[in-house]
């Protein structure tokens, strides 16, 4: 199997709702996308 294949079937397994995706999984995907993920300390 090509590597390029074997890398789009594991991130289908991964965001296929069987397995919660790693939060590496996440972030890949959001840049593959070209978004940002932006994180900001909640105000008490």
């Amino acid at each position: 199997m090509p590597d390029c294949l074997a890398k789009v079937l594991t991130k289908y397994k991964a965001l296929s709702g069987e397995r919660s995706p790693c939060f590496d999984t996440i972030l890949k995907v959001i840049g593959a996308l070209g978004l940002k993920l932006h994180a900001e300390a909640g105000r008490s």
